[in-house]
This record gives C-alpha cells, sequence and structure tokens, in this order.
C-alpha cells in the first residue's frame, strides 16, 4: 500500500464520519427550525365548528369550563385568528388539549408521542 492511497484511505473515513455527524445535526437542526408547524400539522384534525352569528366564547369562560375538568390551571393558552382553529390548552409540559371555541367542548390532545418525540431531540442537542 502507497502512503498516498494510506493518506486517501484515512481522508475517505474521516470525511464520511463527519459527513454523518453533520448529516445529524442539520436534519435535526431543520426538524427543530420546524417544531410548531410540524406540529400543528399533526393536530391538523381538530377543528372548532364556527356557526353563523355565534361568536367564540371568551377565553376566561373556556378556562372556567376546562379547570374542574382536569384539576389544574392552563401554563399557557394558544388562541389563533383562523376562525376553525381550536383554542389549545397546555397544561404543564405533559399535555395540551384543544377545545372548541364556540361550544368549549374538549376535542382532542395533542399526541403524547410527538410531545415525546420532541422532548427526546431537544435534550439529546
Amino acid at each position: 500500500m502507497t502512503p498516498r492511497r494510506f493518506l486517501f484511505g484515512i481522508h475517505l473515513t474521516a470525511g464520511s464520519a463527519a459527513g454523518l455527524v453533520i448529516l445529524v445535526m442539520s436534519v435535526t437542526g431543520v426538524v427543530l427550525a420546524y417544531k410548531r408547524q410540524i406540529i400543528q400539522w399533526a393536530n391538523r384534525g381538530f377543528q372548532s365548528q364556527p356557526a353563523a352569528g355565534v361568536p367564540r366564547l371568551p377565553v376566561e369562560q373556556l378556562a372556567a369550563k376546562l379547570q374542574p375538568a382536569q384539576g389544574q390551571t392552563p401554563s399557557a393558552i394558544t388562541v389563533r385568528s383562523d376562525p376553525a382553529a381550536p383554542v389549545a390548552f397546555d397544561l404543564g409540559r405533559e399535555r395540551t388539549l384543544f377545545m372548541d371555541a364556540y361550544s368549549g367542548q374538549v376535542i382532542g390532545e395533542e399526541s403524547p408521542r410527538l410531545r415525546a418525540f420532541f422532548a427526546i431531540l431537544v435534550s439529546s442537542s
């Protein structure tokens, strides 16, 4: 084996290893950058049912309906401008519940597997 071929083998091995590390960092960086959009896409099935002439319920009234049922105060509330978008209530870091903005009914919960995936992704970076 010539010295040139030996150095090429070392260079190829080191470059391939570095390339794999850079690829993993790039992919996880893109996933984290689009975290909000990914979560919104995954929860696209939860929709409020707006009726003609019926206004949205105030956030205070929605929170008052949610608190006795869940036994805890929401740590964050997300209200989007889309009339069909549900109101999201974060209950600590563990759960997010979606409520119909017009009826006040709980219509679903964010996927615990998706939340666990992002928790692992953030803790490993």
